[in-house]
């Protein structure tokens, strides 16, 4: 069912009524443009990557398009382009044939654009008696496009972490594989450094530059970090020792100030806030997946919900959508192909920290999970216990129950509402990515909705109309014209680390 935007009269009218608006009539000019404004606004708030949104010519990270014409479904060809190649000739020496010409390979990749949609029960549209103005004064388009803003960058985060290139992944360290992470392989300078290296040899360029005293552009690539790893640049011994020998002495000095970490070897990192729980949103991000129990989970309980002290029952949300074997829904027909995903297929482990008061306060666990449909909740397949009893045991993964890193006196398996639920290896390592971008990474298609009110048949228009806010968008990482490389992407597999929480130490 094809949306339809509610028509802009061209002229300033009068402030509609909440009849008015109850019978399908729009908002004056005047109103349309508070409304989209407003909500544009707060969707800069929530989508981190916003800043990183640019035209082609402008050139960043992240390039987008506007096909105001193309709907759901549509499918937009983005094309992309080699160097010219060829020897040239020398002299006076003529082109006598087509083959001896210089040839620029050409190449081309789809996004396929998807309508999200978002609507409120708290102020149902069809029966808003204030009319358009009485929601923008009533917050609503801000709500909304805090909303829209997060899922945008959700999406976004989830292309560049799943669609990306095999040659666009690897490992801290050159470790083998998730499985190879020990406590130890945490992101460093030294990571950055190779990250940079693999990405130009790919063919990647920095979306900035700045020039050197000979004039010679340096161009910069872009880590994306959140705060969790990104502390452990911080931690460092390397980048530590640099900033002492280099940066601004006293107070102004990063370590202080703590307004960021100064640029490595032309690799500026940029941090992002942890988003914990505020409401009915999941918890992190793909790049740093965490969450938090909802429901208290006894010895014996094999469903353990998310949400925190925000869980309500009956209420669906993704909890779980950032963890490894979670399947996002990038369109209405597209879910993440976990074959070809960061983290591939194979069993998935996770840590739980119980808070720091109550039963078993600031006790471990560890449980093998798969995700549940709609990413609500996980299923425990195995839990870390000191008895093997039904899903209970001694082992989980290549943990047991008599090891150093977590034993009979620390574990638990009776996880308490609030508790921390981090994605973990099966040596019990919490596990991330690190995202490094250069220029045109991800290309990203805005269609014929961003933020606008549209409005719908029910079973065809024998119960009326229903009215949402709506985004039409998509993106894929951009590729070369072998369709096999992405070269503007590096992901890093790495060890999460939690130094706060008294997670156990892997050697």
């Amino acid at each position: 069912m094809n949306p339809q935007v509610l028509t802009v009269p061209m002229y300033r009218g009068t402030m509609d009524s909440g009849a008015n608006y109850a019978n399908g009539a729009p908002g004056s000019l005047e109103e349309m443009r508070l409304w989209s404004s407003g909500l544009r606004r707060a969707m800069s708030l929530t989508n981190f990557w916003s800043p990183f949104m640019k035209s082609k010519r402008t050139g960043g990270p992240i390039v987008y398009e506007q096909r105001p014409g193309s709907v759901g479904g549509a499918v937009v060809t983005l094309r992309t382009e080699g160097a010219l190649g060829g020897l040239g000739k020398r002299g006076d020496n003529l082109f006598t044939s087509a083959a001896q010409m210089g040839d620029i390979p050409y190449g081309s990749f789809n996004v396929r654009l998807d309508l999200m949609s978002q609507a409120t029960g708290i102020t149902p549209w069809s029966q808003e008696a204030a009319g358009l103005m009485g929601l923008i004064e009533g917050g609503l388009n801000d709500h909304l496009g805090k909303w829209g803003g997060r899922r945008v960058g959700m999406h976004i985060d989830h292309t560049l972490a799943h669609k990306c290139a095999a040659t666009s992944r690897m490992w801290a360290n050159n470790k083998a594989d998730v499985n190879a992470l020990r406590s130890a392989d945490t992101a460093s300078v030294s990571i950055i450094r190779n990250g940079k290296l693999t990405m130009s040899e790919q063919g990647g360029v920095g979306y900035d530059s700045m020039e050197d005293g000979n004039g010679v552009k340096i161009p910069h690539y872009g880590w994306f970090l959140p705060e969790r790893i990104a502390d452990s640049i911080k931690r460092d011994a390397e980048y530590r020792e640099a900033n002492q020998l280099n940066a601004d002495r006293g107070m102004k000095n990063l370590w202080f100030t703590g307004d960021g970490i100064a640029p490595i070897d032309g690799n500026k990192i940029i941090e992002r806030r942890q988003i914990i729980e505020q409401g009915q949103i999941p918890s992190g991000s793909p790049f740093a997946p965490i969450a938090h129990v909802g429901v208290v989970s006894n010895a014996g309980g094999a469903t353990l919900y998310g949400g925190g002290q925000f869980y309500k029952a009956g209420v669906l949300t993704d909890w779980f959508v950032h963890f490894p074997g979670a399947l996002f829904q990038f369109g209405e027909f597209e879910t993440t192909n976990l074959a070809t995903s960061f983290w591939g297929t194979g069993t998935r482990y996770a840590l739980i920290r119980n808070p720091s008061t109550g039963t078993d306060a600031g006790k471990l666990g560890m449980i093998e999970y798969t995700v549940d449909a709609g990413n609500h909740s996980l299923t425990i397949v195995k839990r870390l216990a000191t008895a093997i009893s039904g899903i209970n045991n001694t082992t989980v993964g290549n943990v047991n129950i008599v090891g150093t890193t977590i034993n009979a006196a620390n574990v638990t398996n009776a996880y308490q509402k609030g508790a921390s639920i981090i994605p973990c290896n099966s040596y019990g390592v919490p596990i991330g990515i690190m995202c490094g971008l250069g220029r045109d990474a991800l290309g990203f298609v805005k269609g014929n909705l961003w933020g606008e009110i549209f409005e719908q048949m029910v079973q065809g228009g024998m119960n009326g109309k229903q009215r949402f806010t709506g985004w039409t968008f998509g993106a894929e990482p951009y590729r070369l014209p072998d369709n096999l490389t992405t070269p503007g992407i590096i992901m890093v597999g790495c060890a999460v680390a939690y130094p706060d929480m008294g997670l156990p130490v892997v050697v």
